[in-house]
């Protein structure tokens, strides 16, 4: 999906830069999260936290939960931005863009956030918190450039949007 993403962001004007290892940091972290979360959850076990089986419940409900937060956001992110062409280039602001000002990744922390959560792997909790300082960079970046290209606009937007806790 990211592939598409950034296939279609070079062919739109309307569109800004991401940031340079955008694209191949969030496949590497990706890809690292997964084979860890298989390794640790299911093949060695060095890291799960065993749990009754009340609490195994709550968990595999809340990750599932954050699972489909994640996909619903990426896809909803997804069909904002690429959906059409905005000609003047303008800030978005509708649809999941008016609660958070990046849901595509918050919306892939979601969904490794429902996996640490589904197993409780003490390793890929810390992962996810150097993944979320990567994905922190990289929006950070990305909105220099937006502030740049958008000034006041993007300031104000910026305002009453936050960055990674939805706005009510």
């Amino acid at each position: 999906m990211q592939h598409e993403s950034n296939v279609h962001r070079r062919q739109r004007a309307d569109l800004g830069p991401e940031h340079p290892w955008g694209d191949r940091g969030q496949a590497l972290f990706q890809l690292a999260f997964l084979i860890l979360w298989i390794a640790d959850s299911f093949v060695f076990r060095l890291s799960t936290v065993s749990v009754g089986y009340s609490l195994l419940y709550t968990g595999v409900l809340l990750a599932g939960f954050f699972i489909l937060l994640g996909i619903w956001l990426h896809r909803a992110s997804n069909r904002v931005v690429f959906g059409q062409v905005r000609d003047p280039p303008r800030v978005i602001e509708e649809s999941v863009f008016s609660h958070v000002r990046h849901p595509m990744y918050l919306g892939s922390l979601f969904i490794d956030l429902g996996l640490t959560v589904a197993t409780f792997s003490i390793f890929c909790v810390d992962l996810f918190a150097i993944m979320f300082v990567f994905y922190d960079r990289i929006a950070a970046y990305e909105e220099r450039d937006l502030s740049k290209r958008f000034g006041n606009a993007y300031a104000d937007y910026a305002r009453r949007v936050r960055r990674w806790i939805p706005s009510p």
